[in-house]
């Protein structure tokens, strides 16, 4: 794939993210202008949304840990519950296809957030070759725990979205508002 793919790529998995956060009911949208010329089918472009949903996971937990290094479960919690509220309609498109593009995707999730506690090394395999059964189920676990940390938090509808009311935002809005422009 060369760069004008690799941004037009880029480009529609955007406005597919941003018509899932829109409408909300978490059925795929092949309708997006590009969707069908740079994916093909839903099962392509469902492969591509988890990878989103990794990527931004990955750098929550991240960021989550490297600043609450003590308290690694709740950190790891909080990060599934800040990369889920960056991306609301595609983490709803993601719990509610039928298709799975890819077994291998909530057990990249879980070794993921396994690892951020200190159980396994987030790695697909170990040295065998065979995946540690027991970092995917702690990893299970993590998100089982964020997604009702999630859905229990105020301000939140039954679908886990926030509300119109809640407008707290992260840190940096909240250093936006303090701070001169």
């Amino acid at each position: 794939m060369g760069w004008t793919g690799h941004h037009r790529r880029g480009d529609v998995l955007r406005a597919v993210s941003a018509a899932a956060d829109l409408r909300g009911d978490g059925v795929l949208p092949m309708d997006v202008a590009g969707v069908r010329a740079t994916f093909g089918d839903e099962r392509t472009l469902l492969a591509a949304l988890q990878l989103v949903w990794h990527a931004r996971l990955a750098a929550r937990v991240e960021q989550a840990v490297g600043t609450r290094p003590l308290d690694r479960e709740s950190a790891t919690v909080r990060a599934w519950c800040a990369a889920a509220d960056d991306l609301p309609g595609l983490r709803r498109v993601l719990d509610r296809s039928v298709l799975q593009p890819d077994e291998r995707a909530a057990a990249r999730d879980h070794l993921l957030l396994a690892s951020a506690v200190g159980r396994g090394s987030g790695a697909d395999a170990g040295e065998s070759g065979e995946r540690d059964p027991g970092a995917v189920d702690v990893g299970a676990r993590l998100e089982a725990l964020a997604r009702e940390t999630r859905e229990d938090r105020p301000g939140r509808d039954q679908e886990g979205a926030p509300d119109d009311a809640d407008s707290s935002g992260g840190l940096l809005d909240r250093l936006r508002s303090v701070l001169p422009v």
